[in-house]
């Protein structure tokens, strides 16, 4: 089984990387429909984005080039909490929407907090 991330998640990501100038229809063609693109996939849109910029931290290269609204629930999930620790304890609880490859999870411990993730 190939756990997939949310077709919105990697769409965002794929525009970012086609604005970049990155050919991203060899890996995601625009035409591609449902609700999750395999992890695979994902994973290659990023490897090809990093050769073809020759940047081994395209993540964070991608990342500051989506927009707000760019992620789906998980935007909006940070974007209306009240507090940074909220905002992390709702990302947490529904990070599974964004991806089956991985589990978020807020750990707690007094004034302190840190976020585990959990590859699946």
């Amino acid at each position: 089984m190939d756990p997939g991330i949310a077709l919105d998640v990697v769409a965002s990501v794929r525009a970012a990387l086609a604005d970049k100038g990155v050919d991203v229809e060899s890996v995601l063609p625009a035409s591609f429909d449902g609700p999750v693109v395999a992890g695979t996939v994902a994973d290659a849109l990023f490897d090809l984005g990093a050769r073809t910029l020759n940047d081994p931290g395209i993540a964070v290269t991608v990342v500051g080039a989506i927009p707000i609204g760019g992620i789906g629930v998980l935007d909006y999930t940070l974007c209306t909490s009240a507090t940074v620790r909220d905002a992390l304890r709702k990302v947490a609880e529904h990070y599974g929407v964004a991806t089956q490859r991985a589990k978020l999870e807020l750990v707690e411990d007094g004034d302190s907090a840190r976020l585990v993730f959990h590859r699946m």
